[in-house]
């Protein structure tokens, strides 16, 4: 999954536990955040300086972008169709007009 964050740079969740940040005019990474256990299946923006990420450990993950921190962690005894589904609606109502 791939995620336009509002500083311009570009966040990818892949099969590894790991999120990069790549710059998409150098394409060099300029972060990588590590917290996951399993694959990182979807990224969502929340404001300037954070984004949630979800995996198949279960977990929902919130990241400061800039210092690569860990603020939050929540964790469900649900399955991953459930957190996907979840997180998608999440996304999808955000990009809704109020």
């Amino acid at each position: 999954h791939v995620l336009l964050l509002q500083d311009g740079n570009i966040a990818v969740a892949s099969s590894r536990p790991t999120i990069k940040i790549f710059n998409p005019k150098t394409f060099k990474t300029v972060n990588k955040f590590k917290g996951h256990k399993s694959a990182v299946n979807y990224l969502c923006c929340i404001g300037k300086e954070h984004f949630l990420s979800c995996s198949d450990d279960g977990k929902i993950l919130k990241w400061e972008v800039k210092s690569a921190f860990l603020t939050f962690e929540f964790a469900l005894k649900l399955s991953n169709a459930f957190l996907k589904s979840s997180l998608l609606f999440r996304i999808h109502s955000q990009d809704k007009p109020a």
